[in-house]
């Protein structure tokens, strides 16, 4: 069983639910920066928008980094493909 608080103007349980499944359904696929996407036009509509907005930078700070470890590897392949070059 499911409880949850909902106001009365909040979107009907079946909307949210299917937000967050398809919220949850890009985070197992590895698609973080798309659930990020999606849960943030979900973050309004749910009582615990506090955790819900840290979970949001959490993952805009992951994103960043994981975006920066791979710019830094095509940085090191293009090094390591001018050394090779020029030692040549």
């Amino acid at each position: 069983m499911q409880i949850s608080e909902r106001g009365i103007d909040a979107p009907s349980a079946a909307s949210l639910d299917s937000r967050l499944a398809s919220v949850e359904r890009q985070l197992m696929e590895g698609r973080l920066a798309d659930a990020a996407a999606a849960l943030e036009s979900v973050a309004s509509d749910v009582a615990a928008r506090g955790p819900v907005l840290e979970w949001l930078a959490a993952a805009r700070a992951r994103v960043l980094a994981e975006q920066a470890i791979s710019l830094l590897r095509a940085h090191a392949g293009v090094m390591h493909l001018n050394a090779s070059a020029s030692a040549e």
